[in-house]
């Protein structure tokens, strides 16, 4: 009887469906990935397309709890980020936590890190490593240049990040777009 229920569901639930479709496409992301390790590098030249001078890493725990908490509180469209979202997840809490290897954050993930990886070395959760200096910077020097107020339309401004001997790590340009509508009410 069990077996009649479940092939319904299958045919009529179009949600079940769904969910099905989403963990087989969550198993094959999964399986691209490698193992991960203690430590995930979140940014560096090569992920940021250039905006990164310098490497950032940050513990595999820590991006296993933004995971969890950052998709509810964005909406998020597309079917992709979905799973890679629930796929990241699930990948972080099989880290091997102890190990103190480094593993590479997946090329596409960088994408849903990218404006939270500031926020991340100001906290002191993850640590910048300057090429330059070839060491760990213990403080990064954070400014904003080129700072341009639209009035209420926005403002635009470019991130730069410096090391203790002035050498560049970060440097990307950055833009805030206010979006007004119109108040309707609704008699």
């Amino acid at each position: 009887m069990a077996s009649i229920w479940q092939s319904l569901k299958l045919l009529l639930s179009k949600s079940h469906r769904q969910q099905q479709q989403m963990d087989q496409a969550v198993q094959a992301y999964l399986d691209t990935l490698p193992i991960c390790h203690q430590f995930v590098l979140v940014a560096d030249p090569d992920l940021s397309e250039g905006e990164y001078f310098c490497g950032v890493i940050l513990p595999a725990s820590d991006l296993l709890a933004w995971y969890c908490e950052e998709p509810e509180q964005t909406t998020i469209y597309s079917w992709r980020a979905k799973v890679r979202r629930r796929a990241m997840a699930l990948w972080l809490e099989q880290a091997h936590t102890n190990d103190g290897e480094v593993t590479d954050l997946p090329r596409n993930a960088f994408h849903d890190v990218r404006g939270y990886i500031a926020d991340w070395v100001e906290a002191g959760q993850a640590h910048a490593w300057c090429y330059h200096c070839e060491s760990w910077i213990d403080e990064v020097a954070m400014s904003k240049a080129d700072e341009l107020h639209l009035g209420k339309l926005g403002s635009s401004w470019t991130d730069l990040w410096f090391c203790s001997q002035g050498h560049k790590m970060h440097e990307a340009r950055q833009e805030v777009r206010w979006m007004f509508s119109k108040n309707r009410s609704i008699s």
